[in-house]
């Protein structure tokens, strides 16, 4: 994937309460400080241009009061989680997991001098933590204009227990440095730009940071790329591997024919298992003994769901309605000798996109014409987000 553009790993950065919450933006003053301290050493020290030198639209004028360097630095930090998310252009086109997950990386922040924190969100008998649905919901909704209907959609929700589970252990986050470019604002927004290096990698994006005002206090409302780009033009080898990485399962089960679609639980349960079976099936069975019973074979529903999860939004219920599960033995049943597809029977007509969407062009062999949006959050982990 390299020949065609690196893929950049959005940053997904989040409005912590910083020093006080839902402080109204008018309180929020300027303070460019050139103190060399640890939680400020990752900020520029110098002031940015002004907006006003560098954009021509007249309703965008230069803020005369923007958050200050420490403040946002702490932000930042507090939220660093979701840097491995995906740009977005409002809250809601977070992931509701990424939410819960993030909080569980706050609180580890919170009480970083206090490792018996953890044991109130401990049930005896069961595994992982358990984060009361009220605490964690009245935290989330104080930086993010969001509902708590929306975060209950959440698998991770109990609604008997009113918890949301998490498991008790987390990778460590990686290393990150944020550099402020510019500030500016309108009526009831602010924006950040700024740089994210990663040091490990060597990595830097562009990013902008917006907050908005919401009756009277601040929410995070986006994070975005400042650097699109358009392809056009694909050599024959790198179709084919475009083909071979991204399209050719979402055509051979027939995903590409259930257009047009934004919402995975929109798609037919039986095409989205059938593309668990067509990419996956054969690797799962090499692995494993197989059993055959009735000319089938059965895959445990964790395996399936978890796998097309990977690759779309969608809800275990939705695709428990497909006639190959068998809710008797908690599994899916493919035919056995399972059925394979092979060949191309459709091209690539053309690619645009930015650094984390893309959206394929595609023809069929018989001139119909589809397209197919992929969402990356890193180079191997990507979304297939609609189609039309």
């Amino acid at each position: 994937m390299k020949k065609i553009f690196s893929i950049i790993l959005a940053a997904l950065i989040c409005l912590s309460s910083c020093t006080e919450k839902n402080r109204n933006l008018s309180e929020i003053q300027i303070e460019y400080s050139h103190k060399n301290t640890e939680e400020s050493q990752h900020i520029s020290e110098y002031p940015p241009q002004s907006y006003k030198e560098n954009n021509s639209d007249e309703n965008l004028q230069s803020s005369e009061k923007f958050i200050n360097e420490e403040d946002i630095t702490k932000c930042f930090e507090d939220l660093d989680y979701l840097l491995s998310s995906s740009q977005w252009h409002n809250p809601e086109e977070i992931k509701v997991d990424s939410y819960i997950i993030w909080y569980n990386y706050r609180l580890k922040r919170l009480h970083k001098n206090d490792e018996n924190y953890i044991d109130k969100y401990k049930v005896n008998g069961k595994e992982g933590l358990f984060f009361p649905a009220g605490e964690l919901e009245k935290e989330i909704k104080n930086f993010f204009d969001i509902s708590s209907d929306y975060l209950r959609k959440s698998d991770l929700y109990n609604s008997n227990s009113k918890t949301y589970r998490l498991p008790d252990e987390f990778e460590p986050l990686d290393n990150k440095i944020y550099k402020i470019t510019n500030t500016y604002k309108d009526a009831d927004k602010t924006f950040i730009d700024y740089t994210l290096t990663y040091p490990l990698s060597g990595k830097i994006y562009n990013m902008t940071l917006t907050l908005k005002s919401v009756e009277g206090s601040v929410k995070f409302f986006a994070n975005t790329l400042r650097e699109n780009k358009i392809i056009t033009e694909i050599s024959d080898d790198d179709k084919q591997m475009l083909f071979d990485e991204y399209i050719k399962y979402y055509y051979l089960s027939k995903l590409m024919y259930c257009s047009p679609w934004d919402n995975a639980n929109e798609l037919p349960a039986e095409n989205l298992v059938r593309f668990y079976q067509y990419k996956r099936l054969e690797e799962y069975l090499n692995g494993i003994a197989v059993k055959i019973k009735n000319g089938k074979v059965s895959v445990p529903e964790k395996e399936v769901e978890s796998y097309i999860i990977n690759f779309f939004d969608v809800n275990t219920t939705h695709l428990r309605t497909s006639a190959l599960y068998n809710c008797e033995t908690y599994s899916y049943e493919f035919e056995f000798p399972y059925k394979t597809a092979t060949g191309q029977g459709v091209d690539i007509i053309q690619l645009e996109g930015d650094d984390n969407i893309w959206e394929f062009t595609l023809s069929d062999m018989e001139n119909k014409i589809f397209k197919v949006k992929i969402e990356f959050f890193s180079s191997n982990d990507f979304l297939y987000t609609d189609g039309k």
